[in-house]
This record gives C-alpha cells, structure tokens and sequence, in this order.
C-alpha cells in the first residue's frame, strides 16, 4: 500500500508493506518490501516506466537464507490501435 502522485504528466506510485510465508503451520519467513514507479508519457500512444524495489527477508528456519534483494526495471509500451499493445 502506498500513494501516487501526479506531477504534471509524470505519476509517481509508491508502495511497501510486509511479507509472511508460512509452511506447515509454522512461519517460515518474514520480510518488508519497497517499491517506487515512475510512469512518464512519450507520446499519443506511448510510456516509459522505471521501477525501482529493495526488500529484506528473514528465513525463520535458515539464517542462511537471510537476504536484502534489489531490482531495476524500465520499459516502453507503445499502443498501435486499440486493442493491439507492445512493450519492450
């Protein structure tokens, strides 16, 4: 859950919340997840987006498997017609 603002054609989503996994009953392991999204138009029919997310997850069974995770994305979506949509 997060806001979303608008700045001129710009619109800025961002979101966090928890993450519970269980197995067998038992928890088995618990984090806390962030994600930001930029979405900018390139035209009638296009956009461009970045998103950006980091995480931190506890294993409850594995100290090994304790980790922080982090990722990058862009893309552009281009519409042909109105059913018809590409994104690279």
């Amino acid at each position: 859950m997060g806001p979303q603002y608008t700045s001129g054609k710009d619109r800025i989503t961002l979101s966090t919340g928890p993450v519970w996994r269980w197995y067998g009953q038992q928890p088995y392991s618990v984090g806390l997840s962030g994600t930001a999204n930029w979405q900018h138009p390139t035209g009638k029919r296009s956009q461009m987006s970045l998103e950006g997310s980091a995480a931190h997850v506890t294993n409850k069974r594995n100290s090994l498997q304790t980790a922080d995770t982090f990722t990058v994305s862009a893309s552009l979506d281009r519409a042909f017609s109105a059913r018809f949509v590409s994104e690279v």
